[in-house]
């Protein structure tokens, strides 16, 4: 009868449990394709007019503008507004009825 040993399991990683981490990016530093992205978006906003340009496109294409209302305004708010479904609902019929 063969006797079967058992040899420890590599983790996928490569790095046995317990070891410090070496090489790689530091955490928090950014992306360079990122920056550079942002940055050639900043600079085409510019070119094409800035303000003037995103009024523009708000009544020339409201859902494009629509669309890039939604990517900057957060999609969680800390703490708490103190409005309930129907308040909040008398207050747009208010404003939409030119009651500010």
């Amino acid at each position: 009868m063969e006797s079967k040993v058992e040899t420890p399991r590599l983790r996928r990683g490569g790095r046995p449990k317990g070891l410090p981490r070496t090489g790689g990016r530091k955490k928090g530093t950014p992306n360079h394709l990122t920056s550079s992205v942002k940055q050639a978006l900043f600079d085409s906003f510019s070119t094409l007019g800035g303000k003037r340009w995103l009024v523009r496109l708000g009544k020339e294409d409201p859902r494009t503008f629509a669309m890039l209302l939604g990517r900057i305004i957060p999609t969680e708010i800390g703490g708490t507004l103190g409005l309930t479904h129907e308040n909040a609902l008398a207050e747009l019929e208010r404003a939409a009825k030119g009651g500010g």
